[in-house]
């Protein structure tokens, strides 16, 4: 990452946990792509973005909201985004609720280099109340960001 932030291809790898569900915890996958930030809000880099997830158990999310990156010392940054979207179940053990969910997304990581950089993070869908049945999924990725 550079100190001026550009758009970004984000690729993720990790394992979801559905407390509330009777089933296994499984890998999943996740891609992301982030615009140039839009704006600067509190010191955070805000940009556009659309993301899409897929659990080893053919389940498939896909969303757009914003995302943030706040740069902190020594090449470490924070990152957080919002994003509504649907999600698609091929089990009823991985129901959570509704078409509609929003995933937010919580992590922190650091530059490798000045395009490549390496996080964790922890992601929640839930449908937020949208729907009589809400026991979400929670997510802890690893993922790497590049930047072009």
């Amino acid at each position: 990452m550079r100190s001026a932030r550009a758009e970004a291809w984000i690729f993720g790898v990790g394992i979801n946990d559905f407390t509330e569900l009777e089933t296994k915890d499984r890998a999943i996958g996740s891609v992301e792509y982030q615009t140039d930030p839009v704006t600067r809000i509190w010191g955070a880099d805000m940009s556009l973005a659309v993301a899409a997830t897929v659990h080893a158990s053919r389940d498939v999310w896909a969303g757009a909201g914003l995302a943030a990156l706040y740069l902190l010392r020594n090449r470490w940054f924070v990152e957080g985004s919002v994003m509504p979207g649907f999600y698609f179940h091929e089990e009823p053990s991985t129901d959570i609720g509704s078409r509609f969910e929003i995933r937010t997304l919580l992590g922190m990581g650091r530059q490798i280099n000045d395009k490549t950089a390496l996080s964790v993070a922890i992601t929640h869908k839930s449908n937020a109340g949208t729907s009589d049945v809400n026991p979400g999924v929670n997510v802890l990725l690893v993922r790497l960001r590049y930047e072009f």
